[in-house]
């Protein structure tokens, strides 16, 4: 079973949709839950090559 990146930095910048913490849209969020292990993988690989995470206090 693949984790949620999350990282409890919850938190959805205005600026740019993404989470603060984990990097994920909110779409992303909310449906983690129904995503296949392949889909989880994508998104988390896809963090780790592009990272969206912003700086807490940015």
């Amino acid at each position: 079973m693949i984790k949620s990146p999350c990282i409890g930095v919850c938190e959805i910048d205005p600026v740019n949709n993404f989470c603060k913490g984990c990097g994920r849209t909110i779409h992303q969020i909310t449906n983690w839950t129904i995503y296949t292990e392949k889909e989880k993988r994508d998104i988390i690989a896809n963090l780790k090559e592009n990272p969206r995470k912003l700086k807490i206090n940015s």
